[in-house]
């Protein structure tokens, strides 16, 4: 007598017979996908150790939200065209991503100054 799953889908998830891919995402909304293969993981590999990949993402790395612990300056030294600092307000090159990301609910001039980091015509 053949058996006869209620719920085959569900039934197939739960024994493990189909692996599906589990989705989560970062901070910032970035989807990253996770699966059980062993193989496409770097973990256990020696090759990589935390320093190298940290030092690869972060080498070319011009992402405003992956860099809130800089101060303007330096970013617009790292990720910007000189020309940006014509416009840039200058009581904000001391401060850093993360604080003119909050006040540019309340300062204009912070607000000026998220745009023309975010702004792809300054970008190197």
């Amino acid at each position: 007598m053949p058996i006869f799953l209620t719920k085959p889908i569900f039934s197939l998830v739960s024994t493990g017979i189909i692996l599906l891919p589990i989705v989560a995402s970062s901070a910032y909304g970035v989807a990253n996908t996770y699966t059980d293969s062993k193989s496409s993981s770097n973990i256990d590999n020696p090759a990589f150790s935390t320093g190298e990949l940290q030092s690869q993402a972060g080498a070319n790395n011009c992402f405003y939200y992956d860099n809130l612990d800089l101060t303007a300056n330096e970013f617009i030294s790292k990720c910007c065209k000189g020309s940006i600092r014509q416009r840039f307000p200058g009581q904000f090159l001391t401060t850093t991503l993360e604080f003119i990301d909050t006040a540019r609910a309340i300062d204009r001039d912070a607000k000026t100054a998220y745009k023309l980091l975010n702004d792809g015509r300054f970008r190197k």
